[in-house]
């Protein structure tokens, strides 16, 4: 969701709550009703109220407050040695939960570090999950990662491909990764930990693997049926679909021929029938391919 109008402020902090409505979610962080209504009035808040919700939902700032860059933090390494580097440091600053996902088509990874932590606003002591988010490439030494993290409790977890792509640009937050107390994230719907070592999607459906002395020993299970491409009619269907979600969201200046092509593309390699697609779906295929 890009947008350079600060008077969007409260369209984006709408699609940063997602499903949540925005009365429980700010009494949670201590929020007076007055000040919720005028954020929901294109009013910011003060640097305090900001910082908070920057913490809590690891939401980027820039893009809050005037649409610049990404909805919400990420690391990104394109250099395999500097992104190792980094996984180790942060393994030295905390004891993190580090939630791995790795998608071996793109020979890409995205990583989650979570940790418990605290602050006082107004008198109150507000709980969250300090997160940290990295994508880069997949080590070559798969067998290593656990090195790399020592101290880290590691475990792995599957995207498909429409939200490996957007975790990747930077779309997917604390909330749509961790959940909540009443709702599940993407990490907990799909987190692999009985007796498997790491897990990814790929075309021939959910893989996961075991290491042993020192390699990966992949094996096939849980296997999704292959997915197949749309029919004509459903890809026509879907096409009017995505022209409806983009005049919802003003994104019909920017989808052009190749976005239509590459969001279809996208949406068919995403494992769901025409008809499981949602809304969000779309949107989010949307975003990955506008440029």
């Amino acid at each position: 969701m890009q947008s350079d109008n600060k008077s969007d402020f409260s369209d984006r902090l709408k699609w940063m709550l997602a499903d949540r409505k925005m009365t429980p979610w700010a009494k949670s962080l201590g929020i007076s009703g007055g000040t919720s209504s005028r954020m929901l009035n294109n009013e910011p808040p003060g640097t305090d109220i900001l910082t908070m919700i920057m913490r809590t939902e690891h939401v980027n700032l820039s893009w809050l407050l005037g649409g610049h860059g990404t909805p919400f933090m990420l690391d990104h390494y394109t250099s395999a040695e500097e992104f190792e580097n980094m996984l180790r440091i942060h393994a030295q600053d905390a004891h993190y939960d580090a939630w791995l996902c790795l998608n071996f088509e793109r020979n890409q990874m995205a990583v989650v570090l979570s940790e418990p932590a605290t602050f006082t606003f107004k008198n109150k002591t507000i709980e969250y999950s300090h997160v940290e988010m990295l994508t880069g490439p997949i080590p070559f030494a798969i067998a290593e990662i656990d090195k790399m993290l020592s101290g880290c409790n590691v475990r792995y977890f599957s995207m498909n491909e429409l939200d490996f792509t957007a975790y990747t640009r930077g779309q997917y937050g604390t909330y749509k990764m961790l959940g909540s107390e009443d709702k599940k994230g993407i990490i907990q719907k799909n987190e692999k930990t009985e007796g498997v070592d790491f897990a990814f999607q790929s075309d021939k459906g959910l893989i996961i693997g075991e290491m042993k002395q020192g390699k990966s020993s992949v094996s096939f299970s849980a296997m999704a049926e292959k997915i197949k491409a749309f029919t004509a009619k459903q890809k026509t269907d879907v096409i009017y679909l995505m022209l409806d979600v983009a005049a919802e969201h003003d994104l019909q200046s920017k989808l052009d021929k190749e976005t239509k092509l590459e969001t279809l593309a996208m949406l068919e390699e995403s494992g769901k029938t025409p008809d499981q697609l949602t809304k969000d779906d779309i949107h989010f295929a949307l975003l990955a391919n506008i440029n």
